[in-house]
């Protein structure tokens, strides 16, 4: 199949989980990695100064420091000479590289030059890794077995934005990893894969985010699987018995920090 992957510039987590793809990528499989912007070029500067506002506001001063020294280390280090035998990429350009898979930035996956690109290629299925665009019914039907997306949590709890916080601040005893088909509707489309698992009690929010995606990330690799094998059995989202939560406000932070799991 030809496979690709629509992501995120984040240097945190997602090149690791790219990685984890290609490492256990079918040998018949040819992978295409995009990069796309919260927005169209010309705003990205402008998004990522209101995003990092948003962070400060929302988690203070402490953690928008240590979330920062970290990036910054993480941009001086992803020029370190990596490999296929690597265990920690610090971006997914350098993934790319390290693992001969092409890696290309565009700027939005719902516009023509995008869909007619991917057509031409002959893309048999796209994956969604936290990819920061509402997709389009153009985009949505391109690729004959569909747009694959990862959410971690166990859907139809916890859509929307920051599961892995809303899951911890609400003291759940399990959280979950979900595929599924995306549609118009947020995080509503058909299961192909759900997964629950315990969290553990001593856990920091870092820790949980590298966990789930971990998890979350071995469940496309079996999802790929299914639909290589014609093993496509979805169940449908009940959104109306789920829950859904917007950007963590200052006020759930602060009642959260009480249990000294952010950082």
């Amino acid at each position: 199949m030809r496979i690709a992957i629509l992501t995120v510039d984040e240097v945190f987590y997602l090149p690791t989980e790219v990685a984890y793809l290609m490492r256990h990528r079918h040998e018949e499989d040819e992978y295409r990695v995009f990069i796309v912007p919260p927005e169209h070029y010309d705003k990205v500067k402008k998004k990522r100064e209101k995003v990092a506002l948003r962070v400060l506001r929302s988690f203070g001063l402490r953690y928008f420091l240590h979330l920062a020294i970290r990036g910054l280390a993480f941009k001086v280090l992803q020029y370190l000479p990596r490999d296929e035998r690597s265990d920690r990429f610090y971006s997914i350009d350098s993934v790319g590289s390290a693992f001969g898979v092409p890696v290309q930035h565009i700027a939005n996956v719902n516009s023509d030059r995008t869909i007619q690109m991917l057509s031409e290629w002959g893309v048999d299925l796209i994956l969604s890794l936290s990819c920061p665009q509402v997709f389009r019914q153009g985009i949505i039907e391109l690729s004959p077995h569909g747009v694959l997306n990862l959410h971690c949590s166990p859907l139809p709890r916890y859509r929307g934005l920051y599961p892995a916080f809303w899951q911890l601040k609400n003291g759940e005893n399990e959280a979950g990893a979900t595929i599924f088909f995306v549609n118009k509707q947020i995080d509503g489309g058909d299961i192909l894969i759900q997964r629950r698992f315990p969290i553990e009690a001593d856990e920091t929010l870092d820790q949980f985010v590298k966990r789930s995606k971990r998890i979350g990330t071995e469940l496309i690799v079996e999802g790929i699987e299914k639909i290589r094998c014609g093993d496509v059995d979805t169940s449908p989202i009940d959104i109306d018995a789920g829950s859904y939560f917007t950007w963590p406000t200052r006020e759930a932070v602060r009642e959260f920090q009480k249990s000294r799991r952010l950082i």
